[in-house]
């Protein structure tokens, strides 16, 4: 018997390979790689449609609330539940999963899925416990208001009281807590909250739907009927606070903690036919937001983000580094607003949820408005520290006359338009000089050079950027009191961000605007009229001192304070990386995000954050000269309308051996220049046709096909396979790139989403 098991095995075995093989071979024929079928390309939708349920809320307890041309509201009283209907299609949106009593829920996951809020609080002992509307009894009142309801809530166990107002205006739900209106018990203290965890929350009966999460320039969690992985997807809105942070050992730029640049988060039931996304207002400084695939803990996927009130701790005892995890004393004091864009037929997509963000910005005025021209970025490094026996030395691999002479080679093989970072430039090198800005290194050359590098650019209309920053201070550095100073966790630590190759201090932002003004005038004595700075619109945290408290939300706003006086006194400025509040301060966008983070539980990668800002501000994508799969990642570029950009040297980088940038392993000018200038031909070939204009639609027509659609109805058509393709008759050639009609007339402005 046990004979024959092996030998069926075996068979069924080769039965499967076999199969695998032919599927292989016909993609190979096709010229699709594996990583095409990975999670960091856009995979095709279903053609089937689907099936969607049809409810009647009143049929189970809800009760109308209020109605606008597009939804109508409903509320369960009991559990503050609530379903909205979409007018259009006639789709119904539950809050809870009334209906799937036979799911895989336990008592406390099934408490929170069906209650409007969930809360985390400490009792008398300081444990943890977990409290739902539906638990213990709570006293809820609920007043209808014009346009929803407002309801004040005390719950049952833990006595925490608040107010929850719901509203509807047009296509959008607003959910709002107030910050005074929330009261702690004599008996809890308040950690976290949840608030509607469960809407739009899928299960075994809805099979084709996505959940989408803000993961570098975008990602899907597809509908599965076997989910990829049995974690949650789980990172901070503008990433961890480094005041409840530890010291900790190196870490690699390839294994950064998760951060979130914009808070927005959404799910489709059904490509094309329903969907909402979720845009955190008021507390996202202090969320988290969280997407669970179906296997992990429950029977559905659902997105949600919960808010953290007090922050978990470790506190040492002794110098050894012993010591305890606890939870700050004192309560964040903010409130709460989310606002849901409820998006139907064709705005139902990640393409949908992007405009909607796009449009809460323009509302809020957020969203940049920068002349977007195709362009080239080069980020010239200027010099680097070296240590020595008993001191240091600056190793100048570009001086600064050589940018000129670089500038002129690139104008001469037809780049027209470009920008030049210049990093490295302050005195001491790049990782010997922040935060102390004592002028220009003169290992780079003198002040003459740099003015007439400066003259030769502008002649040019070259946009020339010295990038600094106001963030960090480099471990080893002068110009700043580490007692005073640097940023101070809660348990008094030194905020000290260990990296592989060289590690930072935080700085305050008072410090920050105290140091400014000289700043000033050495920026203006050296003819410095633009900015590029690092990581200063990248990075927000609280800080902790005896006599002060700086909350991130303040912190966001001494940061602004510091954007506008540097616009205002020196110039434009280039942001690397930022966080979306500090997008309306941007020239241009460095170093976007044209990836994921590639973790398992993502299905798909998409240009959510391209789409959002293509055509009110240039961004440029991450260094040409670090890339992989050098052809692959310039298609993405151009898919994604970003322009090239790369980070190069006069000298070969050998010379770096043994400074904190040994990593740069390939930078010299004369090695990259004819890439540079192929890069910017065909950055100019495919996306100058639709300079300035708006991303409205993103179609995948197969496996490595995608078009992209302009607002002037053109469109940007990508072939990342390896052999010949057909789109709608259009035959694109092995990883090429085309710009032509598009397939779809562009929609008048007033139609778009």
């Amino acid at each position: 018997m046990f004979k024959k098991l092996v030998r069926v095995s075996i068979t069924f075995g080769v039965i499967l390979f076999a199969g695998q093989q032919l599927v292989y071979a016909e993609e190979q024929e096709s010229g699709i790689t594996p990583w095409q079928r990975s999670n960091q390309f856009t995979q095709p939708d279903h053609a089937e449609q689907a099936k969607l349920p049809v409810v009647n809320p009143e049929d189970h307890g809800f009760i109308k609330m209020a109605e606008t041309e597009e939804l109508i509201l409903y509320v369960e009283h009991e559990s503050l539940g609530i379903a909205i209907k979409a007018k259009q299609t006639g789709y119904v949106w539950q809050s809870g999963v009334h209906g799937n009593e036979d799911a895989q829920l336990n008592e406390t996951w099934r408490d929170m899925a069906n209650s409007a809020l969930t809360v985390e609080y400490l009792d008398q002992r300081d444990t943890i416990q977990t409290e739902s509307l539906v638990t213990y009894n709570p006293d809820i009142h609920v007043e209808q208001t014009d346009s929803g309801f407002k309801a004040d809530v005390v719950f049952g166990r833990s006595n925490i009281e608040l107010t929850l107002l719901v509203s509807l205006d047009g296509e959008r739900l607003q959910l709002t807590i107030p910050e005074e209106s929330i009261v702690e018990g004599d008996r809890a203290k308040l950690v976290t909250l949840r608030l509607y965890p469960f809407l739009g929350a899928a299960d075994e009966n809805l099979s084709d739907g996505y959940l989408f999460i803000p993961d570098g320039s975008g990602a899907l969690i597809r509908f599965e009927e076997e989910a990829r992985a049995t974690s949650p997807y789980r990172a901070p809105v503008y990433g961890e606070d480094a005041a409840f942070e530890r010291n900790q050992t190196a870490v690699s730029l390839l294994n950064e903690p998760l951060s979130i640049a914009y808070p927005v988060f959404g799910v489709v039931h059904g490509e094309k036919q329903n969907g909402f996304a979720t845009i955190l207002g008021e507390g996202k400084h202090y969320a988290t937001i969280l997407a669970y695939p179906k296997g992990a803990s429950t029977d559905f996927y659902w997105a949600t983000a919960y808010y953290t009130f007090r922050h978990e701790y470790y506190q040492p005892t002794n110098q050894s580094g012993d010591g305890f995890n606890t939870y700050q004393t004192e309560r964040l004091l903010y409130g709460i607003e989310q606002e849901r864009v409820f998006l139907q037929e064709d705005h139902a997509s990640y393409v949908g949820m992007a405009h909607a963000y796009q449009e809460y910005l323009a509302t809020n005025e957020r969203l940049p408005e920068q002349k977007d021209q195709v362009q080239l970025n080069v980020t010239f490094l200027g010099g680097e520290t070296k240590r020595r026996f008993f001191w240091r030395t600056v190793e100048p691999v570009t001086p600064v006359a050589a940018i000129a002479n670089h500038a002129a080679e690139l104008n001469q093989a037809g780049v027209k338009n470009m920008q030049i970072t210049y990093r490295g430039w302050l005195a001491g090198g790049l990782t010997g000089t922040l935060p102390r800005k004592d002028g220009f290194e003169s290992a780079l050359g003198t002040t003459g050079e740099l003015a007439s590098t400066q003259q030769y650019l502008a002649d040019l209309n070259i946009p020339f950027y010295f990038q600094t920053d106001y963030t960090k201070a480099y471990d080893g550095a002068a110009g700043f009191s580490g007692q005073h100073d640097v940023v101070r966790r809660l348990n008094g630590e030194a905020a000290l961000e260990v990296r592989t190759f060289w590690d930072h201090f935080l700085l305050t932002p008072e410090w920050a605007l105290n140091t400014v003004d000289a700043d000033l005038s050495m920026y203006k004595e050296n003819g410095i009229n633009r900015l590029s700075i690092d990581t200063t619109a990248s990075e927000l945290f609280s800080h902790y001192t005896k006599r002060t408290v700086m909350q991130r939300d303040e912190v966001l706003q001494q940061y602004e304070m510091l954007f506008e006086k540097l616009l205002s006194e020196v110039g434009p400025l280039a942001l690397n990386r930022p966080n979306d509040y500090a997008w309306k301060y941007a020239e241009s966008f460095q170093q976007i995000p044209l990836y994921s983070s590639n973790y398992t539980v993502v299905t798909d990668t998409v240009p959510f954050l391209q789409i959002v800002l293509k055509g009110h501000v240039p961004y440029f994508g991450e260094f040409s000269n670090f890339h992989n799969q050098t052809e692959q990642d310039l298609l993405r570029m151009i898919e994604y309308g970003a322009y090239p950009s790369f980070l190069l040297t006069t000298e070969s980088p050998d010379v770096l051996f043994n400074t904190p940038s040994e990593d740069l392993f390939t930078s010299q000018f004369s090695t990259w220049k004819e890439d540079v200038t192929n890069q910017y031909e065909l950055a100019i070939q495919t996306l100058e046709p639709v300079e300035g204009e708006q991303i409205i639609n993103r179609v995948v027509h197969g496996t490595g096909l995608i078009e992209m659609v302009y607002s002037n109805g053109l469109s940007v058509v990508v072939n990342y396979r390896q052999a010949d393709a057909t789109i709608n008759g259009l035959v694109l050639s092995p990883l090429s790139a085309k710009t032509v009609q598009s397939s779809e007339l562009a929609r008048d402005k007033e139609d778009r989403p």
